[in-house]
């Protein structure tokens, strides 16, 4: 107990310095400017041209209100549910397992594992939603326990309610989670049909208080189906998410696919020793939860592909809750502690491991990029972006009085942020300079790799490209021209 807690505090600590080793990217680009709206009810109106629903952005607005909108700030606020994630879990599992030494095992391995700790790390609402849902398992289980009719039934049914909507207000992706405490409701009821009523009743209170909302989601659910930018899933699709929930990186299955295999049997027999080796009917709850979004997923994602592997940090705990009952069930003292240590060895190891095998501390991004281009950049240059995708970076990173435009010769998917897109924002040529301008470019080689040929008067001077994390992002290109007399 005393070295997990040891590797708890230690891993806190690297979380909180290495909270801005990364640049800002798009999407945290999005959420940062997206709260900035003075006008709340415009906010709002923006959030629904998106694909999210709007309880993330506005508690970030709030949080932002007290403190600042500095790169820090705004992934803080995702460590903190982070960190309340893990204590979500110590209680769930105490509730499940009726064991403390367990369910603050459950708590360390989840704080540890790269998979959590790199959306501890990045300022959207995974960590918001994963929070909401732990508590909503918790309290929905302890009104299960509860006398019927009672004060504290009442009261943990408001609370599930509660949390079970602000999940979903978070993320719809939740939603199977929320499908998934209705089946093992039903499991553990049966015919208890008083008892299923009022269950039934909290369910219909969480619909109704989706209702204000629901029209904006239908919309944004047109937009998806008309087109989404997700790639559809493969045979290997669930089974490198498993890896990636449990070992922190996604493994190539032309590369690791014996490494992919065998990660996801010790997994899921990990599940299975669970439920063979403990009594509690609660057990089946973490079953429930760890299947529904697969299924769920593949399920809907038949006409659009919604299959994502980050959704799944929503249930991420279930699975870890599992891992760490199913080591602790293990008979033989000397093998459970000598796993254990193993294991907690390698999840504190797991995110540095990660973050050296992408050797993100040399890869400045989007703030290298600017740290390089602002100095440089004169009153009357211009500067042109010719990627969405690095548009809105820029835009949180710049401290100069020159606005940047978005080239964009066609029309730009809903998927690319065009809710925050104003049309003085845009340029649809480059028609936009007279010899003797100078015009910066900003390129991405990431994102699908757009980067358009500029006209030949335009003279290069400068070029310097900033690699981004991950390889989706690529690298960041900064290029000065000069134009010439055409």
């Amino acid at each position: 107990m005393i070295f997990a807690g040891l590797l708890f505090g230690f891993i806190l600590i690297f979380q909180l310095f290495n909270l801005t080793t990364t640049s800002l990217w798009h999407d945290e680009a999005f959420s940062a400017l997206l709260i900035q709206y003075e006008d709340y009810g415009e906010m709002i109106r923006r959030i629904g041209l998106d694909v999210h629903p709007p309880l993330y952005y506005i508690l970030l607005r709030f949080w932002t209100g007290i403190f600042n909108t500095s790169l820090f700030s705004l992934r803080a606020f995702s460590l903190l549910f982070g960190i309340g994630t893990a204590l979500g879990i110590f209680f769930l599992t105490k509730e499940i397992f009726r064991n403390s030494t367990l369910a603050f095992l459950s708590a360390v391995l989840l704080s540890l594992v790269s998979f959590q700790v790199q959306y501890n790390l990045e300022a959207r609402m995974y960590t918001l939603g994963a929070f909401f849902l732990v508590f909503a398992t918790f309290f929905v289980l302890h009104a299960l326990k509860t006398r019927v009719p009672s004060t504290s039934f009442f009261m943990f049914m408001a609370a599930y309610v509660t949390c079970a909507s602000a999940a979903l207000y978070t993320h719809y992706y939740t939603v199977f989670g929320i499908f998934a405490h209705g089946l093992f409701i039903l499991y553990a009821l049966r015919f208890r049909l008083k008892q299923l009523a009022l269950f039934a009743g909290a369910f219909l209170a969480i619909a109704l208080l989706f209702l204000p909302w629901l029209p904006t989601f239908l919309r944004q659910l047109s937009q998806v189906q008309t087109s989404y930018w997700i790639p559809p899933i493969t045979k290997w699709s669930i089974a490198t998410t498993i890896s990636k929930m449990t070992i922190g990186d996604g493994l190539d299955p032309n590369q690791a696919a014996f490494l992919i295999i065998l990660v996801n049997i010790l997994a899921l027999g990990a599940f299975f020793f669970m439920l063979s080796r403990y009594s509690q009917k609660e057990r089946w709850i973490l079953l429930f939860l760890f299947l529904a979004p697969f299924l769920g997923s593949l399920l809907l994602s038949l006409k659009t592909s919604i299959y994502l592997d980050r959704y799944f940090i929503f249930y991420l705990p279930y699975l870890i809750i599992a891992l760490a009952a199913a080591i602790f069930a293990i008979p033989q003292k000397q093998t459970r502690f000598i796993l254990l240590t193993f294991i907690l060895i390698g999840a504190v190891l797991s995110y540095p491991l990660h973050a050296w095998t992408w050797r993100l501390s040399e890869k400045p991004g989007m703030e290298g990029a600017t740290s390089y281009l602002l100095p440089s950049l004169q009153k009357e240059d211009e500067i042109l972006i010719n990627s969405s995708f690095v548009y809105f970076t820029f835009l949180y990173y710049n401290e100069s009085d020159v606005h940047p435009l978005l080239y964009a010769p066609d029309e730009l998917p809903h998927f690319s942020g065009t809710a925050l897109l104003n049309r003085q924002d845009i340029t649809r040529s480059f028609d936009i300079a007279e010899a003797g301008d100078t015009i910066w470019t900003i390129d991405t080689t990431g994102f699908g790799n757009f980067q358009p040929t500029v006209p030949v008067s335009w003279q290069k001077q400068e070029e310097k490209e900033f690699p981004d994390a991950y390889n989706h992002r690529g690298s960041i290109i900064v290029r000065k021209y000069l134009v010439q007399d055409k």
